[in-house]
């Protein structure tokens, strides 16, 4: 009995009226379906390669793993350097570089003086002893009791030569203060050159430019500078000095998010000299300069649009003794300072040029410097000597 009102309504459906072709083939439909799992498969094992797409429910940036096991073997050869005086009390990083208790650390973190201690992972105090300085290169020495260290791997350096661009750098140090931070990011850049100030006087402000520095986008702070930048292999690759240009000035209180690090290879190479008291002290030639524009360069009327213009000649240094000139203008040079184009037939485009061949050499040693003197090519014999106080 069929309910009221649906006559029409049957229990049974009519046949099927499509016909072949207007829907799809069982071949079509398992190509389409191997072609998913293909196209999945492929997508998967991108995703679990790439470092740039973040695997499901989680998006790392770099091995962790990795990060964490360099940590853990790096960390024990980290320590926070303080110098503690009357009115105050100054932090830095620094790291030991052998068995014998030498840490290594930036100039700059003990330049003033007071007590020196120095802060081991362990949580133990010891005192130090500072070594030697170089504030050319922003580096200092310092000395613990080689007992109070025994048994704690030191860390090794990189040929900083070999830095890549992008490659993994690590920053461990005491940024504000906060015991062996940790930071990541890459070297974003090597070759690099800021600017030191190393004496300030009667005789005006005498700046030195930081060359072959490594540049890192890891987060650097008041705190790390002293620590070490390391590679993927927990190596030293630099020292970080957390260098900042803000007008001409060396300033580590202010940072813009990029870091600079003074190179391995810059290190290892006075680290010696380093471990003796005193001074060490870079082969100056003893002259100020400063940049031109293309439009004082054609003021010079010279053949060429590179170079380093001397502006001023400090008194009884090589490059005076030798009888370089220098020109103190402002907007417009006069020519009658010499226009130093190489140094040992090697171009010279700004300072740093000249700071990194000095850098290879001694003092007592001598340069031959490539110069144009109102209009005039000539070639300057300057034999080095040590850096020295610059008076006009």
């Amino acid at each position: 009995m069929l309910p009221e009102g649906n006559d029409n309504v049957s229990e049974e459906r009519p046949p099927s009226r499509r016909t072949p072709g207007h829907g799809p083939s069982l071949g079509l439909v398992v190509t389409l379906i191997f072609s998913g799992m293909v196209l999945g498969l492929l997508l998967a094992l991108f995703a679990t390669q790439s470092p740039w797409l973040p695997r499901w429910g989680q998006a790392p940036l770099y091995d962790e793993a990795l990060i964490t096991a360099l940590v853990e073997r790096a960390s024990p050869a980290v320590v926070e350097v303080s110098i503690n005086r009357l009115t105050a009390v100054e932090r830095g990083s620094g790291f030991l570089v052998d068995t014998e208790g030498h840490i290594v650390t930036n100039q700059h973190v003990v330049a003033n003086p007071g007590e020196l201690t120095v802060l081991m992972a362990d949580g133990r105090t010891l005192e130090g002893t500072l070594l030697g300085t170089s504030r050319a290169d922003d580096l200092a020495v310092l000395k613990v009791d080689a007992q109070e260290v025994a048994g704690i791997a030191p860390l090794s350096l990189a040929n900083s030569d070999d830095i890549r661009l992008g490659q993994l750098a690590v920053a461990i140090g005491s940024a504000f203060a906060q015991f062996n931070s940790v930071t990541v990011g890459v070297v974003s850049g090597t070759q690099r050159s800021q600017t030191s100030r190393l004496q300030q006087g009667a005789g005006g402000t005498v700046f030195r430019p930081l060359p072959e520095l490594v540049q890192t986008d890891a987060a650097l702070n008041p705190g790390n500078s002293g620590g070490p930048l390391l590679d993927r292999d927990g190596r030293v690759i630099g020292v970080n000095s957390a260098v900042q240009l803000e007008g001409n000035s060396f300033d580590v209180s202010i940072q813009t998010g990029v870091g600079f690090a003074v190179s391995s290879n810059t290190l290892r190479d006075i680290l010696p000299e380093l471990m003796s008291p005193g001074e060490f002290l870079r082969p100056w030639l003893g002259v100020s300069s400063r940049p031109l524009t293309r439009v004082q360069f054609r003021y010079l009327d010279v053949d060429v649009e590179q170079g380093v213009y001397v502006t001023l000649v400090c008194a009884g240094s090589p490059a005076d003794i030798s009888g370089l000139r220098g020109d103190r203008f402002n907007l417009r040079p006069s020519g009658r300072g010499d226009l130093i184009t190489a140094i040992d037939g090697n171009p010279v485009v700004e300072v740093s040029d000249i700071v990194t061949r000095l850098n290879d050499l001694r003092p007592g040693d001598s340069v031959t410097l490539s110069v144009i003197r109102e209009k005039q090519h000539r070639e300057v014999d300057v034999i080095l000597a040590p850096w020295g106080v610059c008076s006009p």
